[in-house]
């Protein structure tokens, strides 16, 4: 990530320069920029920053020193020609939305809504009219180039009407804490500061803090008509900074390598920050927001070889509703390309072959009813109807020769286990039995299939099988338990070898389905039926996944009403210690588990962490369903609140692939 140093105080140099109450100074001019174009944004910037500049005020910039861009030209639907003349300063943007407008209107230059586009994602185009991208992970305040105290992200979860909870708090002193990952709290020790909140703006439901409304009312030297006058700085108390879209926030930030207490707010157009060491003028400051805000909107896509499958929402004309298809998109975006256009109905349960050379899929008429199995090629050439009323995803063989998946054998018949060549010969049913197979695996050498089996409507157990249809045997036996109060039950589910087809871990729900939840049990057993152990237990698991090495367990138990926990956790178990991690609920309520390659670290929503629990990397896109590219170095993912997106794994960079899609899946092949 680029290191971005904010404006230090210019005024410790000029400190002891006497103010000055009127003064002939020849008008500076913007670096760069020919003056009849850049006369109006020199206007606004002279008038509260050449006193700053020239030592006759000392406070902080509103602007800056001098613009850092050129004019530029950005679209903006409502502007003559679908685009506004804009200048970037260190403080914020300046715009020229309608040249047309009065130009002695204190409104004919503006600074947008940076902030709001920052912690939201939604770049402005127009009055009505919005970009999704993702928001921005830069730190609010303090040094750039690690992570710093909250980032425009995190802020991202505490703004917006009323999130500044229960109404007004005109007088509170405030002792609200804020962190990286978004976690909220309070600290008693915060009240030496005696900083309280001072207005209350019904609005948007948000305490302004004391030093930032005195602030936004602050008189002091501004240059108006050729001299020096001191009048208030702001032509009305939201003119720069627009109303507030969050609380006021206490963190830690390294400012200058020095760690220190800083009061943090957002509002629609800039952040402000207090720190209590810093000299009397300086201590509250406008964040570098026009810095951060540029290089956010104007980052530049890292070169990534390797394409990325997802699934993605679509209108079907012949069904005449909502469907889904599948997409295939290199991970820049930049290409994209409809896998199943030709099939109707919704199209998931998508899989690679272990050579990312084509991909299987189920498509239905309906969510939750049987469907059909395709293989298409890669380049969406090639489409082969395998099979009908299939129930569930299929599993490639290790060779990716063929494929194993759940067939209903007749309509409201049995479930059971059928494999096929990947070029549709040799469809063979390989169990034949009165109740449900389900979720078939195959071992990673390729001679056996695991799959879960109905023996009773209060019992199911992990058996194994040869591909052929050979040596059928029962792997697991857990025992239907006698004292449960309700009706009494023993399901072995989800089987998943680990990868070097020692193991096969699956959860085990013994005692009761009706609340209160029942334990639900992750255990591992060897392949010849020894040597089980039950690794956790706890009320719920979800995307149970093995580390590359064999060496641990991860899963998400998802949040359930009425229990202790108030969201969901993620689960990291190391079968040789047998110790277990735990990512509680916190504000980013961890789930969906992912291993990068070399299993050094588990990406999860909201974080990258170690198995051993620590958190190397907040990154807020991350969401809970995840995958790291086949290198490592790249992550895709699915967010609820903005879509599918590609996140560098080192926190450099990170952009919006598509705001519909879901289910991404890294082509094998490729290697970013």
């Amino acid at each position: 990530m680029k290191r971005f140093t904010p404006t230090l105080l210019i005024a410790f140099i000029l400190a002891g320069v006497a103010p000055l109450t009127q003064a002939v100074a020849a008008s500076p001019s913007l670096a760069g920029v020919p003056d009849a174009a850049g006369e109006p944004f020199e206007q606004v910037w002279m008038r509260t920053d050449l006193p700053v500049a020239e030592g006759v005020a000392d406070r902080t910039w509103m602007w800056g020193p001098e613009p850092f861009t050129d004019i530029l030209t950005e679209p903006y639907a409502e502007s003559p020609g679908e685009s506004r003349q804009v200048i970037y300063y260190d403080k914020s943007r300046m715009e020229l939305t309608n040249p047309d407008a009065d130009p002695s209107s204190p409104w004919y230059v503006t600074n947008g809504l940076l902030a709001v586009e920052l912690t939201t994602g939604r770049m402005q185009v127009g009055h009505n009219q919005f970009e999704q991208r993702l928001p921005s992970e830069l730190n609010v305040a303090g040094d750039q180039g690690f992570e710093n105290g909250p980032s425009y992200a995190t802020f991202g979860e505490v703004v917006g009407p009323y999130q500044d909870c229960c109404g007004d708090r005109t007088g509170e002193v405030i002792q609200a804490k804020l962190d990286r990952s978004g976690q909220t709290s309070s600290d008693s020790a915060l009240q030496k500061y005696d900083i309280e909140n001072a207005y209350f703006d019904d609005v948007t439901g948000s305490n302004i803090a004391a030093p930032f409304w005195e602030f936004m009312h602050s008189t002091g030297q501004v240059w108006e008509a050729g001299v020096y006058i001191n009048a208030p700085l702001f032509p009305n108390p939201f003119y720069a900074t627009g109303r507030p879209v969050s609380g006021a926030y206490w963190t830690r930030v390294v400012v200058g390598g020095i760690e220190r207490d800083v009061l943090i707010q957002c509002f629609e157009r800039r952040c402000l920050t207090y720190t209590p060491g810093n000299p009397e003028g300086w201590r509250v400051e406008t964040g570098n927001i026009g810095r951060h805000y540029h290089a956010w909107r104007y980052a530049e896509r890292p070169q990534v070889d390797g394409q990325i499958l997802f699934t993605k929402f679509e209108q079907d004309d012949v069904f005449g509703g909502p469907t889904s298809e599948l997409y295939l998109a290199d991970a820049t975006g930049e290409l994209m390309m409809n896998l199943t256009g030709d099939v109707h109905g919704y199209v998931d349960a998508s899989v690679w072959s272990p050579d990312g050379s084509r991909i299987a899929f189920v498509a239905t008429g309906n969510i939750g009813v049987p469907g059909e199995l395709y293989v298409v090629n890669a380049d969406g050439t090639g489409l082969i109807l395998l099979a009908s009323d299939v129930v569930g995803a299929a599993d490639w063989s290790p060779d990716g020769s063929q494929l194993a998946f759940i067939r209903e054998v007749s309509p409201g018949g049995p479930d059971n286990l059928f494999v096929v060549a990947a070029n549709g010969t040799g469809f063979t049913q390989i169990t034949s039995h009165a109740l449900e197979d389900s979720d078939p695996r195959w071992s990673p050498d390729g001679l056996l299939i695991a799959f879960e089996r109905q023996l009773s409507e209060d019992e199911s157990q992990i058996f194994l099988i040869e591909p052929d249809g050979e040596n059928e045997w029962q792997l697991t036996d857990i025992p239907i338990p006698q004292e449960a109060l309700y009706d009494r039950v023993s399901f072995s589910r989800t089987p998943l070898w680990s990868p070097d087809g020692r193991w096969i871990a699956f959860t085990s729900l013994t005692g009761s389905t009706v609340p209160p939840p029942s334990v639900i049990d992750v255990m591992v057993i060897e392949v010849d039926g020894t040597d089980l152990t039950t690794l956790a237990s706890t009320v719920g698991v979800r995307d149970l996944v093995w580390s590359p090495d064999s060496g641990h367990i991860a899963f998400d138990e998802p949040q359930y009403a009425g229990r202790d926990l108030d969201g969901s956790a993620v689960w990291i178990v190391d079968l040789t210690a047998g110790e277990a991690t735990v990512f509680g609920s916190d504000y980013t309520n961890p789930a969906g588990p992912a291993w990068s390659p070399d299993g050094a670290l588990v990406a999860m929503r909201g974080r990258i962490a170690t198995p051993g629990g620590e958190t190397v990397r907040w990154i807020r896109a991350l969401g809970q369903d995840s995958v790291w590219s086949p290198a490592g170095r790249f992550i895709a993912t699915w967010n609820f609140n903005a879509g599918l997106a590609v996140v560098a794994a080192d926190g450099s960079s990170q952009w919006l692939l598509s705001d519909e899609g879901w289910n991404p899946r890294w082509r094998p092949s490729t290697s970013p």
